[in-house]
């Protein structure tokens, strides 16, 4: 099975939205992957309006990150490195304003609490896959580093919406592709050459030689 980048990024996004159905399953509201920028409020109107969500509204994405290489399988040229890759997961939280400014942001299902129950939901959370049945059944742990809420921003305010992210640090590892494959032979390298050039020399060229 392929255990590479995309395996564990979907998982935890899978992971996330199952654990925020759970926690806040009295909300009448959407809970839906996001794969746009989230710091661009025009694409996430877009992407919000293109939903047609049920307000309040809950959005899962990854954010970004990068690689460390940690350890390569074999010694081969082109074993698969495992890479342990540190990054952020956002939720953002959307809710619209028709129902006034207090009940909107400190109601049963205020924004206000839906950051509640988004922190309630992932904190300190580590994520699980189960593949295969039975006594065949293994478990990956998606995210060894647990997830750790890191800001709370205010991101966007419409006259009928207004979105708030959480994001959240942690940390997987994944493998590289396997390039252990046979390299390509090279039967011939051509060059021009005119022994009649007169053109200057300059430094990396040699008398008679083109660089094209």
């Amino acid at each position: 099975m392929d255990r590479g980048f995309s395996f564990f990024v979907g998982g935890i996004e899978d992971a996330m939205i199952a654990a925020l159905a759970e926690q806040a399953a009295e909300y009448s509201g959407d809970i839906a992957p996001y794969a746009g920028e989230f710091g661009d409020e025009k694409k996430l109107r877009e992407a919000i309006d293109s939903l047609t969500p049920r307000f309040p509204l809950f959005l899962v994405g990854y954010g970004s990150g990068h690689d460390k290489r940690e350890t390569q399988l074999f010694p081969e040229h082109g074993s698969p490195w495992v890479k342990r890759h540190d990054c952020t997961f956002i939720v953002i939280l959307a809710d619209n304003d028709a129902r006034g400014e207090e009940q909107q942001r400190r109601g049963a299902t205020g924004i206000y609490r839906m950051i509640d129950d988004v922190h309630a939901a992932l904190e300190g959370r580590q994520f699980v896959a189960l593949i295969g049945e039975g006594e065949e059944q293994e478990r990956v742990i998606l995210n060894p580093g647990e997830f750790i809420a890191t800001d709370v921003e205010h991101i966007v305010h419409f006259a009928d919406m207004t979105a708030y992210a959480v994001p959240f640090e942690t940390y997987f590892r994944y493998l590289t592709p396997d390039r252990r494959e046979p390299g390509l032979d090279i039967e011939a390298i051509q060059f021009e050459i005119d022994l009649t050039n007169r053109h200057r020399v300059i430094p990396g060229d040699a008398p008679g030689v083109h660089v094209r």
